[in-house]
């Protein structure tokens, strides 16, 4: 399946989801789904969650940096890969706006990120900041860079922030399978657009 076909199916399955967020019996399963894995989470676990959630603070200026480095060297599509990938909230937040799915309260689940609601900046929730934006940026890095430690670091972040989210309480899993929905459907895009690099 070439990349236009993956792309539409991502994103046709990422509105189905979002649609769905709200309802009754989704949203019920989504909580209880929640308190299920709260129920179980060790101090070590929330703790690696925390911190593997901040790194997201951090997105536009490692993404700066990176295309810095990269452009240094003369790299420009690559650069203009990074500089995509690390300015993907602009494309989330749109997306958040448009499917309008507020965010888990503290009296539905429990809220353990000390800074949630600080940096928080917005009330609506699907699909998942966090997810979409490391899939897109550390997705990207992965494609670029040739250097394996790289490549382990960015298949961590991508495969555990949505767990981490779920942990902290800052989303429910509709959310999160939205962020990797739309996160995959973003960074397939922007490797169409250079599909021999």
């Amino acid at each position: 399946m070439g990349y236009k076909k993956t792309i539409f199916l991502l994103i046709i399955t990422g509105i189905i989801v979002g649609l769905s967020a709200q309802l009754p019996g989704v949203h019920n399963f989504n909580l209880m789904f929640s308190h299920w894995l709260q129920s179980w989470q060790p101090i070590w676990l929330v703790r690696l969650s925390e911190s593997i959630s901040l790194v997201e603070y951090f997105s536009i200026p490692l993404s700066l940096v990176i295309s810095v480095y990269f452009l240094s060297r003369k790299q420009k599509t690559t650069t203009i890969l990074i500089l995509l990938a690390g300015f993907s909230w602009i494309m989330q937040m749109g997306l958040k706006t448009l499917f309008n799915v507020p965010c888990p309260t503290p009296q539905e689940v429990l809220t353990i990120l000390p800074f949630h609601g600080l940096i928080n900046l917005t009330s609506v929730c699907y699909p998942s900041g966090h997810v979409f934006d490391y899939v897109s940026l550390w997705g990207m890095i992965y494609y670029v860079t040739k250097q394996k430690w790289v490549k382990y670091l960015a298949l961590f972040l991508i495969t555990t922030i949505g767990v981490a989210r779920l942990m902290l309480g800052a989303h429910l899993l509709t959310d999160v399978i939205g962020g990797y929905l739309f996160g995959f459907a973003w960074l397939f895009f922007l490797m169409s657009l250079f599909p021999s690099y």
